[in-house]
Parts: structure tokens; sequence; C-alpha cells
């Protein structure tokens, strides 16, 4: 039997009653090195001065039932970036805790989360990295944990791109906005998602920035090490059981680390035996799927046996900032070969780094692309799926509310943008072998599904011979006496899977500079580039539809049955030449933001298989 929570103190109850200031403290954060279950890890950090910092915590929205918790560890990242742990113990598997973060000025927010589950439960979380560089596409990211409201989340490493405590800073306040928002009895809370924190090479020379910013205490010896890089956890009584690997500890010369990692994995591996699904997550891909990249990764490669031999089910790798499905694979010397039951790779990290050409060919990838994305992965019954969102649909992508979640662990947001891999699907449906191994379900990725085209080109052109090709597209009936017509191309050839057909859609776009007048959208009837495009090859033909950009904000227009008819073809491979905005008689100028920007116009498609 637990030991109930003790009651707060009638006097500390007054002094939270009667101040209305707030703790001096930032940057919440959750994080998860143990059972799950029954122990999780409270981060924050002080913001100016903040005295006796302390947490209050229960499992209801009853504060005076809430009980205080002190930091058990305060610790600095990079000699600047101070931050208090509480290491939370004994809880209640499966359970809400609701807390604030206050010290002797008064309380935060209110925050809560949730423990995993201590049986075999249907779930839904994320996993993805890279998130270094692109500051707005990582809080694209963010913003989409939020709506998905995810069980954890999975990080590969390469938070930052030079691992200093500004960076870090930001990158941690950047994290708030991955926090769903609730009212729940009346108050406003903040739903905080887990993080399990994995080593880059971007952090390669302060690894144990794992235990200094996220309080991972792998050995449980309360002192950070190397040894806080790698470590395993189980989840739903041994449902799934996670490893997050360190690829940088050979490379920054810690070969006793390395070596000491590697016989942990083995053995860890080895001793598994009642686990379902193993999965595991470290930074450097064994085969990067870019040119840029080495061809074969050594350190990483070092566990292709032990993932076959004791049946790892799915790794996810990142640094390569592109993204891959292979099919089941098993290592056949320096290379795999795909396999009927075997190991699925997933990758390669891109939460906002910049992105690389995905042009390294193998006859094991199922699909391979590059764009801003995470996996969300949902463990349905015996099945595991996995989805891969893209950043470029949140603004078509809806939220889930906790209600929503509540009543469906697998319940997935409206107008997502998922990638839809070839020999995939919307869905990549896996199962495992009576020996344990990775196999893909029969007719993995059927049903239906929702994805989102952004334009791959875009340009104005002008009757006076203007051509300009910036953030901004363009369309005007007199723009200092030279028309304007934009043109904007959607790459939707092999974006559907096998045999869909496309059963909606609509067109989305940013307006930076509206107008009183009206537009038409029409398709385009020749074939043109950016750099060369010219005022003849703005001819239009059909038309899709008309519309007046009245105000600066973003409009998602339905489209016709007639365009839908014109969109498959497309889809199939046949027919594309964009599409033209023109005036429709009016001299009030139309801008729109271009592909160049993080709002480029975008295709909205459902279809059905």
């Amino acid at each position: 039997m637990r030991t109930p929570l003790p009651a707060l103190s009638l006097s500390l109850l007054l002094a939270l009653a009667a101040s209305p200031a707030q703790a001096a403290t930032q940057y919440i954060r959750l994080s998860w090195d143990s059972d799950p279950a029954t122990a999780a890890v409270l981060g924050f950090s002080p913001s100016g001065t903040s005295t006796n910092p302390y947490a209050l915590y229960g499992t209801s929205t009853d504060e005076s039932a809430w009980v205080r918790a002190n930091p058990d560890a305060q610790r600095t990242f990079a000699s600047s970036l101070t931050s208090h742990f509480l290491r939370l113990k004994n809880l209640s598997p499966d359970t809400a805790y609701y807390f604030r973060v206050c010290d002797d000025a008064g309380c935060g927010q209110r925050y809560w989360f949730k423990t995993a589950a201590a049986s075999a439960k249907d779930q839904t979380f994320v996993a993805g990295g890279d998130s270094r560089t692109n500051t707005a596409n990582r809080q694209q990211g963010n913003r989409l944990v939020a709506k998905v409201r995810p069980e954890f989340v999975l990080f590969g490493g390469d938070l930052t791109a030079n691992n200093t405590a500004s960076e870090m800073s930001a990158w941690l306040a950047d994290w708030a906005l991955s926090f769903s928002s609730d009212t729940i009895n009346g108050l406003a809370y903040q739903r905080v998602y887990p993080i399990v924190p994995t080593v880059g090479n971007h952090e390669d020379y302060n690894q144990q920035f794992v235990c200094t910013v996220f309080g991972v205490d792998a050995d449980g010896n309360g002192q950070c090490s190397n040894r806080d890089t790698y470590n395993a956890f189980s989840l739903g009584g041994g449902q799934l059981r996670i490893y997050t690997l360190n690829t940088e500890l050979a490379l920054s010369g810690y070969e006793a680390d390395w070596a000491a990692q590697n016989q942990w994995l083995s053995t860890d591996l080895a001793g598994a035996s009642g686990v379902s699904w193993r999965l595991a997550q470290y930074h450097k891909p064994m085969f990067p799927r870019t040119t840029t990249k080495p061809a074969i990764q050594d350190s990483s490669f070092t566990w292709i046996q032990d993932f076959y031999d004791h049946k790892l089910n799915l790794a996810v790798e990142s640094d390569s900032h592109l993204v891959k499905y292979t099919y089941p694979v098993q290592p056949s010397g320096q290379d795999y070969i795909k396999a009927t039951a075997g190991t699925v790779y997933l990758g390669e990290g891109a939460w906002g780094a910049p992105r690389r050409t995905a042009d390294r060919v193998s006859p094991w990838i199922a699909d391979q692309d590059s764009f801003d994305h995470f996996n969300v992965l949902q463990l349905s019954g015996s099945k595991l799926l996995v989805r891969t969102l893209r950043f470029d649909g949140e603004a078509s992508t809806g939220a889930l509310s906790r209600d929503e979640r509540a009543a469906n662990p697998l319940a997935l947001p409206t107008g997502m943008s998922l990638w839809i891999p070839a020999n995939v699907g919307e869905a990549y449906s896996l199962e495992r072998d009576a020996q344990g191994r990775t196999t893909v379900s029969a007719g993995s990725g059927g049903g239906t599904g929702t994805i989102t085209v952004a334009a791959s080109a875009d340009v104005t052109v002008g009757s006076q011979g203007r051509r300009t090709d910036t953030t901004s597209l363009a369309a005007d009936g007199s723009d200092a006496g030279e028309a304007l017509r934009g043109l904007v191309y959607f790459p939707l050839a092999g974006k559907l899977p096998a045999g869909a057909v496309i059963t909606g859609a609509k067109l989305r776009f940013k307006v930076s500079n509206y107008s009183k007048g009206s537009y038409g959208y029409y398709a385009a009837t020749s074939a043109w580039t950016e750099t060369g495009a010219t005022w003849a090859q703005a001819a239009t033909g059909a038309l899709w539809l008309q519309h007046t950009p009245s105000s600066k904000t973003t409009y998602t227009l339905s489209l016709s049955a007639s365009v839908l008819s014109q969109l498959q073809s497309w889809a199939e491979g046949t027919g594309n030449f964009g599409l033209v905005i023109k005036d429709e008689g009016t001299s009030d100028g139309l801008a729109i933001t271009s592909s160049e920007t993080s709002t480029a116009p975008a295709l909205v498609i459902d279809y059905s298989l």
C-alpha cells in the first residue's frame, strides 16, 4: 500500500493564498530515466533570484492535499545555466499528477503530467531529433507535440548547434511550446510531456548535459558522469523496452566508457527475454542516406549484430536531417539485406536542423525523403504503427483536447500532414513473428488519409517582363503599369500511395498583403521554371476558384469535384504545370507568402484506398 500524500500545513496554505507573487523560476521540464510508471525527474531553473525553490504536487487539483518536495540536486550546465531537480518517486502508475514550482516569493503556474501504465496498453508517443539551427521550424515541431498529446517524447540529440548555455536556455524556452493548455476544474493547467534525451555530435564536448540539463541519472548514484548518457527502461509491464544509446563516446575518445556501454547493451538485450517490443534511439545512423555523410558509421554499426541476435524491433536514428523507413533488415557483411523479419530503422532527424538530400540508394529502403518532421508511434494491440508528421502542415493540424486523448489513446489530430512513403502508405504497420523479430503487417497502410503538399516552386511574372522570386508571391492588375501574376507548383506526383483516390482537397495560402478585389486561381497550361518563367507561361487554363483575400490571414479554401479529377492526374504524374494566380479586373494588389518561407502555399488532400 502506498503512503498517502501528507496535507500541507495551514501556515503554508495561508502563505500561498495571501501572496500574489510568482516564483522566480522558469524552464519547466520533465524527464524519464527509470521506471516511468512510478518515477519522474522534474527540472526547472531560477529566473533571477529564487530563494528556497521547491515543488508542490498531488493527484488532484485540490492543492490542500498536495505534498511539498525539495530539490534533490542543483546542477550547472556550461558554467551559467543552473537547474534544480526533484526526483519524484513512489508515484502511482497511469495517473495524472498536478504540480506547481514555488519559492519564498510564491508559486508559479499550474502544470500536470501523467505516469506510464504498469501493464500493457495502447498508447501514442513521438520520436525525432536534430533541432539545432532553424528556430522557427523547431518551434513548429514543438507546437505539434502539444497538438498530438503523446505519452512521451524520444529526442535523438543535437538539440543546439554549439551546446552553449544561451542556446540551451533558448531551447528550453521553446520546449514550453510543446505543453498543451487545459482547463481543469476551472483552473488553467499546462500538460508537460516527459522527454528522453540523447547525446548528439553537437553535444560531444559536454555529453553530460543529459544529467546537468535534464536530470538523467542512469546509474542512480547522484552524480553526473558519462554513464548517464545511456540507459534503458521498460513500460507497460514489459510491453516496450526503450534503449537510449550514445554513439559519441567512441568518437570523442571515451574508449573505456564506450566499451562499458557496449557490454551493458549486449547484456541487457540478452536479458530482456520477457519484453514484447524493443526500441533503441541513438544519434549517428548506421548507414546514412545522404552522400554528405560516410557510407557507414563505425560507432553505431558496432551494435548491428546484437540488434539482430537479440531481436531489437525498431531503431530511431538521427544526425543526417532527412527521413527514411527501411524494410525489416538483417546484417550481411558491411551492409543490410532485406528480410522477412528483422529490425526496422527510422530516421534520420530533422526537427529544425538544416535538411540534407536523401541521395544514397539501397535496396532495403522502403522510401526516403527530406523535410522537417518527427515520427508518431503507436502501440495498438499487437501492432506498432509508425507515421511521420510533416511540420509544414502545422497550420492545418487540429489539436486534441484532454478529453479526446483520455477517451482514445490512439486518437490523432485532424488535418495532419503525413508523409506517404512509397511501398508503405500513411501508416507503417509492424508486427512480431514467433521469434519476436519485426515483420510488416499484411495490408500495411490501407484505409483513408490526408496529406499536405507544400509548393516547391513559385515566381511572380509581369506583362512587361518582370520576374521576381522572393519570399512574397504577387498578383496585380496594374502594378506601375505592369500586370502581375503568380505561378505556383505543387510536386504531387508520387505523394499518394498506389491506388489512392483523391476524395477532397483544399488550397491553403497565407496573405501578406490583402486586397478588396477578386482573384482567380487557375491551372497553368505550360511548363515553367523559377529562373526562366515568362508572362506567356502564366496563361490560364481551367478555373479552380475565385476569392477575395480581404485580410492578412491564412485561407484554406475547398476545391470542387472538377478540380479533384485534375489533381488525380497530377498525382499520377501527368498534366501538372502548377497554378496561376491572377486578378479578376482589380488593380488592388495581392501578395502571399511563398515557398521560400515556412508558410508556403499548400494543397491539403484527402484520399481513400
